[in-house]
This record gives structure tokens, sequence and C-alpha cells, in this order.
């Protein structure tokens, strides 16, 4: 699969603006995640960045494409053991926690995102319990997440 680079291109396409085309890239990053080398070569390509920011995106108005973009994280995230750098992972917390507040308001309207729920919470739950001391290393030191799609700052430059 990697030799086809197959795996860069589904990268490359959760940042799509087309429904259909972002659930098909993120349903194959699901399954991809479960290959050492493929997701290796997503997470290297900013794959979790992405994903969050398609989730940013999709929020809890498509309960179906959310549910797989936090699979798709959960995946690649069990494949680094959880390893992530704090930014990241303030990052992914940070938008796990908008789409929380989002499923609340959700449930307070009687909309059914009993599956979206149920991963969202095991994906928050497993950041707090692998992640929590280097989200706190993080915040302590008063960093930002980084937004990593925004450009950068030519080299030279003072923000």
């Amino acid at each position: 699969m990697h030799n086809t680079r197959v795996d860069e291109a589904m990268v490359l396409l959760l940042d799509h603006g087309q429904r259909d085309v972002l659930a098909a890239a993120a349903g194959v990053v699901v399954n991809l995640a479960g290959d050492a080398k493929c997701a290796g070569l997503m997470v290297d390509c900013d794959a979790v960045v992405l994903l969050v920011d398609a989730l940013q995106r999709t929020g809890q108005e498509d309960a179906d494409l959310s549910c797989t973009l936090c699979y798709a994280m959960f995946n690649l995230c069990a494949y680094l053991e959880w390893n992530l750098e704090g930014g990241v992972a303030v990052l992914l917390l940070q938008g796990m926690d908008e789409l929380q507040e989002g499923l609340d308001a959700g449930a307070s309207r009687g909309e059914d995102t009993t599956a979206l729920k149920q991963v969202s919470d095991r994906l928050i739950k497993c950041l707090h319990e692998h992640c929590g001391d280097v989200m706190l290393a993080w915040e302590q030191q008063d960093k930002q997440p980084q937004n990593f799609l925004e450009p950068l700052d030519p080299p030279g430059e003072e923000p």
C-alpha cells in the first residue's frame, strides 16, 4: 500500500471540501491505521491535525462522518501508543471538547448521536489517561496549540 502512496493521498483528501470525499478518505484512514508503515507515514503527513480540522468543520451536524473521523483519530493515536506532541494533544482535546458541547446541545434537542458520543468519550478518556502529563506540561509553558494549517511567518521575522 505504501509503494502506491495511497496512504499519503488519503491524508491529502482529509482536507477536501466535499462530504463524500472526506468520508471515503476518513474511512480508508481508519483501516490503514492498522498497518504500522502506513500509520507512521500518515502521522508524519499531519493526519491527526487534518482529522481535527475536518471534525471542527463537520461538527456534530453530520454525526456519521464525525464518528468516522473520531475512529480514524483514535486508531492513529493508538498506533502512536498515545505518544502525542503536547500541542497536538491539546489541539485534539480542544476539538473533542467543542464536539462534546455540540453533542450535549444536540441531545437536548432529541438528536440521536449515541455512536458519536461513545467514540468521542472513549477518545477523550484515552487522551486524559495517556497524554495528561504532556498536555499539562504544554499548558504550564503558556503555549497555545498552533493551528498547523495556517502558514508560518517567513524565517527571520518575529510574529
